[in-house]
């Protein structure tokens, strides 16, 4: 159903099962895939491309210019969302910019709760879920499956790792290593995120290993090239440490320890 009252460009593709509620907008050169619900005075800038199964809620506005400065009058950036998210009121998604790769980039099955921003260039990989007020500065990438708590801020060009769990009101001006607990000002890592890899389908043995690579990691006293040198020992035998050496080893900014 597309509410009488919506604004939508000509050139504007809907998939099919598409809904629109009442006054909202949809600029050119946006694709929206089957099925998607966009609530009422939901604004979806230029060239966004929104996949199937996606739920805006009422107020939210995506594919908006990059709010770096020049980014309004940027053309040909794009903003690319997956599957089965679902986007709560308030939240604010910009484009990419020239800058990058001018995308920013949203995987599937994604909660945004309400008051979430995603800044210009950002990436966001598939199931995470960002609570209310989540701030991501420009350029900033999270992993699969992360949690960011209510009021996390997060500095541009910082990664957070797949399966991290940050608590209300993080502040993270470097990166964070996948799996693992943090908390608040200044951030502190705690340990492992035991039950959210639980529910992930990591194994007891999975997590075994994960706890021995954290002691490693962040409590021997070991420097960031020696803890490297210990994860590329396990990673054949345990590959699913290479995500925690990956992010290690090319860490630029340095990690929060």
């Amino acid at each position: 159903m597309i509410d009488s009252s919506a604004r939508i460009a000509s050139d504007v593709v809907l998939g099919e099962g598409v809904s629109v509620g009442a006054f909202a907008i949809i600029h050119s050169g946006v694709t929206v895939g089957p099925r998607t619900q966009i609530g009422s005075h939901c604004v979806i800038g230029e060239g966004t491309r929104l996949g199937a199964d996606n739920i805006l809620h009422p107020f939210s506005s995506i594919g908006g210019a990059s709010q770096s400065r020049g980014g309004s009058e940027e053309t040909g950036t794009t903003l690319e969302i997956g599957d089965r998210n679902v986007i709560h009121e308030y939240c604010t998604l910009n484009r990419g910019s020239h800058a990058d790769q001018s995308v920013t980039r949203i995987g599937d099955d994604n909660l945004f709760m309400a008051y979430v921003h995603i800044a210009h260039d950002c990436v966001v990989g598939d199931h995470t879920v960002l609570v209310n007020h989540t701030t991501l500065g420009g350029h900033v990438h999270v992993g699969d499956g992360a949690v960011l708590g209510a009021f996390t801020a997060v500095r541009q060009f910082c990664r957070i790792g797949a399966y991290s769990f940050l608590t209300e009101s993080a502040g993270i001006s470097r990166d964070v290593m996948p799996y693992i607990c943090l908390r608040r000002i200044p951030p502190t890592v705690l340990g492992i995120n035991r039950v959210g890899l639980k529910r992930n389908g990591f194994s007891d043995d999975q997590l075994l290993m994960i706890s021995e690579a954290y002691r490693t990691v962040f409590r021997r006293n070991l420097s960031a090239k020696m803890a490297c040198e210990w994860l590329k020992e396990q990673v054949q035998e345990h590959p699913y440490l290479i995500p925690m050496l990956d992010m290690l080893a090319s860490s630029e900014r340095g990690i929060v320890r």
